[in-house]
């Protein structure tokens, strides 16, 4: 397990010289967030922690998660989770990071979701617009957002998902960032930038896969490094100059 406080300490002698100061201080200030709402923030190298925390809150367990099904581990994974003073579920997420010539080949061919043991017989209708940028070399990839509904509306998913954008930069120096979101009714309008991600492209047209069928369509989200470093200070200005560590403070995170 590693201490959360600790892997964003600000003198921390284990940051790299391509860790961004930043991300840093904004990874503590979330923390810090969690502490002062009594809450408590786990963070662990692998996929167990938050497979845990997902199955106990009736969650979908994402088989990229799962070291039964895919190629996971302590080297390419890390899990995200946040409990009450009670040790009540009250939020995750999980992240793990695909080294490729060719994101769109990993989504193609199911290499998202299971190992070449488990490699889909037919591959997926990937959707993605010829013109849209083919994503290669570190893409970390986050598909284990759960809130409590007891701690919704409190903009939690924004936090989780900054958290393993955080975790990406801050344990793989991820060249992106990327998810996935389904479009709930088809008379909905396209997303824009959910999670203040910077695009939102439509990816397939379902989730036909073993362990879940969902016919709505799905899109790709994405943010690179440069975008996300970006980000992280503006945000960090923010959070410095009017923020207290607390729940509140989630305003302030702008795209």
């Amino acid at each position: 397990m590693l201490q959360a406080l600790d892997l964003f300490h600000l003198s921390d002698q284990r940051v790299s010289e391509s860790c961004d100061l930043d991300v840093l201080r904004f990874g503590n200030h979330l923390v810090s967030i969690c502490e002062n709402e009594g809450w408590t923030c786990q963070i662990a190298e692998g996929p167990e922690l938050w497979k845990e925390a997902i199955v106990s809150a009736g969650g979908w367990i994402n088989p990229t998660f799962d070291r039964d099904k895919s190629k996971v581990n302590n080297s390419n994974s890390a899990s995200v989770v946040v409990r009450d003073r009670q040790g009540e579920f009250v939020a995750c997420n999980a992240l793990r990071v695909f080294v490729t010539d060719s994101f769109r080949d990993v989504i193609a061919t199911g290499a998202l979701f299971y190992g070449p043991s488990m490699r889909l017989l037919n591959g997926l209708d990937v959707i993605l617009p010829e013109e849209f940028p083919d994503l290669a070399g570190r893409i970390g990839y986050s598909g284990g957002t759960l809130i409590s509904p007891r701690h919704r509306a409190k903009r939690l998913g924004l936090m989780m998902t900054r958290f393993v954008r955080l975790l990406g930069e801050r344990l793989f120096d991820a060249n992106h960032h990327t998810g996935h979101i389904f479009q709930n009714r088809p008379e909905d309008p396209q997303p824009r930038n959910p999670y203040h991600f910077a695009r939102c492209t439509p990816c397939l047209p379902s989730l036909m896969i073993p362990d879940r069928q969902q016919d709505q369509l799905l899109f790709l989200i994405d943010i690179s490094q440069a975008e996300f470093l970006s980000q992280v200070r503006r945000n960090v200005r923010k959070l410095v100059s009017e923020g207290n560590k607390t729940l509140r403070d989630l305003t302030l995170l702008t795209p």
